[in-house]
């Protein structure tokens, strides 16, 4: 019987809090326009940031400028390449292709 009643009263306190009267409601609304310009005149002025590496190519764009040099190296390389039989290569045809790049 303690613990109903108990659990009744903690219940009927709860819902009395959560459904209370309207505590968000502006009580001052003639001061609303005179504490926001307080506030903007106390913010903080707006900075402009100007990184070391900023108007910098980025990484991507690197790669990119990069890629299409390097593919073209290695087909041009490949062109002049003479073709390759089945059989090992050895140390004096691999200096001599070197030699002749």
């Amino acid at each position: 019987m303690k613990i109903q009643s108990i659990l009744g009263l903690v219940l009927s306190a709860v819902v009395l809090t959560a459904c209370g009267g309207h505590h968000e409601e502006v009580a001052a609304v003639d001061k609303l326009a005179e504490a926001q310009a307080i506030a903007k005149e106390k913010a903080p002025q707006v900075e402009e940031i100007k990184f070391d590496d900023e108007g910098q190519p980025s990484m991507v764009q690197l790669a990119a400028d990069a890629a299409p040099a390097s593919a073209t190296a290695t087909d041009t390389a490949s062109e002049t390449a003479p073709a390759t039989t089945d059989a090992p290569a050895t140390a004096e045809a691999v200096q001599a292709t070197e030699t002749a790049q």
